[in-house]
Parts: C-alpha cells; sequence; structure tokens
C-alpha cells in the first residue's frame, strides 16, 4: 500500500484534501500527521501519450508540533486566556481538517475509504 510507504505500517490515511490552485495533495495521517504534497502537471511524450510526473513529499507536521504551534499562536493572541486541559487534541483530526480546507479557498477532498 502506498500509505505505508508514506506513514508505516501502523498509520493509514484518514483524509486527503486537494489543493488544484496550488497544485498540492494535503494528507491526514490516523496519527495526525498531515504530509503535504506537489502534484506536478501531466505532460504529453513525443508520441502522444499522456505521461504522470510522481509526487513531491514536500513536508509534514505532526500533532505534537502542531498542537505546539497552535498553542503558541493562541497564547499571543490570547494572552488573557488560561490554557484549556487537552481539548485541542479531542477534535484534532476534523479542526486540522477544516482549517486546512478554508485556509485552502478551494480545497476539495474527503474521507478515505478503508
Amino acid at each position: 500500500k502506498i500509505s505505508e510507504k508514506l506513514f508505516g505500517q501502523a498509520d493509514g490515511v484518514e483524509q486527503l484534501v486537494v489543493d488544484p490552485i496550488r497544485s498540492l495533495l494535503l494528507a491526514l495521517s490516523s496519527n495526525s500527521t498531515i504530509s503535504i504534497f506537489k502534484l506536478p502537471m501531466n505532460k504529453k511524450s513525443p508520441d502522444g501519450r499522456i505521461e504522470e510526473p510522481a509526487i513531491t513529499f514536500l513536508c509534514s507536521v505532526d500533532k505534537l508540533r502542531l498542537t505546539g504551534e497552535l498553542s503558541k499562536m493562541r497564547s499571543r493572541l490570547f494572552p488573557g486566556l488560561a490554557p484549556q486541559s487537552g481539548s485541542i487534541l479531542g477534535n484534532f483530526g476534523a479542526a486540522a481538517a477544516s482549517a486546512v480546507g478554508g485556509a485552502m479557498g478551494g480545497a476539495v477532498g474527503g474521507t478515505v475509504a478503508g
């Protein structure tokens, strides 16, 4: 499986989102790691066949790092608020997916059937 190559045996793909404007593929793993890939344009070979170049891995952000960054931003934006105990971790997948989808403007995606 391609998901095992990307995320390892213990981690699978939960959601895929394509940003057609930026030609990006975002993958949310079952361990809440977000990986970003560049989707290259298809090209025609001299004999007229369509060539599909391989996608390029750009970066990944794991749940712990993303949670830490969100916590830092929250404390900078709202310095008087007390930190919440673990609530950001509970809905991580849904929050990350909606944040990514909203930030992308035209991104489309869905849940990957197992």
